[in-house]
């Protein structure tokens, strides 16, 4: 339980630190993921069906109200094309 309140803590020092520094939000949060990577000692591991099931959704859904439908619209053609070249690529 404490290490899940250390990463909350984590993540919203994070968070105000982008803020306040005019800087992505993700850029701040790997770094933080990295510098906790680097750290000496045991690594905490997940589930890979926590992750899928907890973690994604919120971030999908708060990716999807920030964005913005005009951005979308402006650049649809590079989207789509990046987005298809993806699933090719995957596949």
């Amino acid at each position: 339980m404490g290490f899940v309140l250390a990463a909350v803590a984590v993540v919203v020092a994070g968070s105000l630190l982008a803020r306040r520094f005019n800087v992505p939000v993700p850029v701040v949060l790997v770094l933080a993921g990295l510098g906790y990577a680097l750290l000496p000692g045991r690594n905490v591991e997940l589930d890979p069906d926590v992750v899928f099931f907890v973690v994604i959704p919120p971030l999908l859904y708060a990716a999807a109200i920030e964005a913005s439908l005009v951005d979308i619209r402006a650049n649809r053609r590079p989207i789509a094309s990046l987005s298809v070249g993806l699933v090719l690529a995957t596949a």
